[in-house]
């Protein structure tokens, strides 16, 4: 009995490890990607403009720090205090 016992978590933890590394690597590649595409629009849109010409002072102050903070937390390089 504690033989089967065994085998069945084991296959139930060899399952589990399994499934998260399934879901972590597509994950992993798609905010990747996501970050690329949103810094490219982002490269884009600031050419668009000129740079004194935006209403949208205080929300550029915003992006800002939360660009910072996303630095911080993927270990990229950026301000170390907001």
């Amino acid at each position: 009995m504690s033989y089967a016992v065994l085998l069945a978590s084991s296959a139930l933890v060899s399952v589990l490890v399994l499934a998260v590394a399934c879901e972590t690597r597509p994950r992993r590649a798609l905010q990747h990607l996501l970050t690329k595409l949103l810094n490219v629009w982002r490269d884009q849109h600031a050419q668009d403009q000129p740079a004194g010409s935006s209403d949208d002072d205080g929300d550029r102050s915003v992006r800002d720090g939360l660009r910072s903070v996303t630095r911080r937390t993927i270990g990229g390089v950026g301000k170390s205090e907001p």
